[in-house]
């Protein structure tokens, strides 16, 4: 009975965890109009920051600082802006407290859930 009472406890307990974990965030449903030739790429997001009003944190990684691109947008979505940039360098982002946070594929952030 005793064991019983503890299951059906911790069962409660991961339910109501589960039940209160916030919903997954995404990149507002925003569109900018952009044009950047040859910056490097962690510039680049930044400027798209800027004109989106929005802020991107950084998990070290090289290519953000040794690859320059460039793109021309007109009333883009951010969200596809930024995947476009990221897809070529193997990184991709997650948003967490309205904060953009780029990180490499295969990172620790991908592997817990985040």
């Amino acid at each position: 009975m005793v064991k019983h009472t503890v299951l059906v406890a911790l069962a409660i307990t991961l339910t109501v965890v589960k039940a209160s974990s916030p919903p997954k965030q995404e990149i507002p449903d925003l569109s900018i109009s952009i044009e950047l030739r040859n910056v490097l790429l962690r510039d680049a997001l930044n400027k798209i920051g800027d004109a989106a009003h929005l802020s991107f944190v950084y998990v070290s990684n090289r290519a953000l600082d040794g690859n320059k691109v460039s793109i021309t947008a007109h009333r883009q979505k951010v969200k596809l802006l930024v995947e476009k940039l990221l897809r070529p360098y193997s990184l991709q982002y997650t948003v967490v407290d309205n904060r953009i946070i780029v990180y490499p594929k295969n990172n620790y952030m991908k592997n817990h859930g985040r």
